[in-house]
């Protein structure tokens, strides 16, 4: 996982340095929505604790629960924080789950892991505008981009084994607004 603020870029690891983030688990946020979500499946994909990365409000919170729909192919979700504990879903495209994507038994809850920081370095706005490049997004100096990919420490097939897409995550501290897509990496 790669989290990116204000021309800086971490890698977030199993085993890294404490950054008190982590990858899938249960989430424990209050979750509301302006969308049907009776045949959604939403995933807790991580938690980034913010303040590691020079990011927060006290309004929303200093963590960062990221969801996505995983079984819904080619899904576009946004979200907002409404409180330090509690997300309301604005946008889930498409809305219906597919039976059987990404493969057949995918856990409802992702395998719990510990990140850290496994590296730091800086990155330009160029630099960071065609990393994002097929989101479609223009890239804002004044939010955090997390990139969730497939990683071999993990243990876990995101996707469908063999195939190299990346969970994209957008948040603005001072809205609270949270929009995720994919890319292939």
């Amino acid at each position: 996982m790669e989290v990116y603020y204000k021309e800086k870029c971490w890698s977030l690891v199993p085993g890294g340095i404490d950054a008190r983030s982590y990858f899938g688990g249960p989430h424990s946020v209050h979750v509301e929505s302006l969308v049907e979500l009776e045949s959604a499946i939403v995933h807790h994909i991580a938690t980034i604790n913010l303040p590691k990365f020079g990011v927060g409000n006290p309004r929303f919170g200093f963590t960062l629960p990221l969801f996505y729909g995983i079984c819904h192919e080619g899904c576009e979700i946004e979200y907002r924080k409404t409180a330090t504990a509690a997300v309301e879903f604005t946008r889930l495209d498409p809305e219906e789950a597919d039976e059987g994507y990404p493969y057949h038994g995918y856990p409802a809850v992702i395998p719990y892991f510990e990140l850290g920081i496994g590296e730091t370095r800086d990155i330009t706005a160029s630099h960071l505008e065609d990393r994002f490049g097929n989101t479609g997004w223009s890239v804002r100096a004044d939010c955090l981009y997390a990139v969730v990919m497939q990683h071999p420490a993990v243990g876990h097939c995101l996707f469908e084994p063999g195939v190299d897409v990346e969970i994209v995550f957008e948040y603005d501290p001072e809205t609270g607004h949270v929009r995720g897509s994919n890319q292939c990496g």
